[in-house]
């Protein structure tokens, strides 16, 4: 399992990648247009992380576990 972080500072975006056996899975976090002077590198990728561990967990509960 492999790890990719992306941050894009100006639009606030930040993209966590796992490559997982043959498996991409994403995890994206975007910052709201109202938050603009509070946003962190270090929470967006936070996010991004938790939502693609979150992706993969239930692809290996669908595609490993279950059948």
């Amino acid at each position: 399992m492999k790890k990719t972080f992306n941050w894009e500072p100006k639009l606030g975006q930040a993209v966590c990648l796992i490559r997982y056996k043959d498996v991409e899975i994403i995890g994206s976090a975007q910052c709201h247009e109202d938050d603009e002077d509070f946003i962190s590198e270090r929470t967006g990728l936070f996010i991004a992380e938790s939502r693609a561990n979150i992706a993969l967990w239930q692809h290996i509960k669908n595609n490993e576990l279950k059948p």
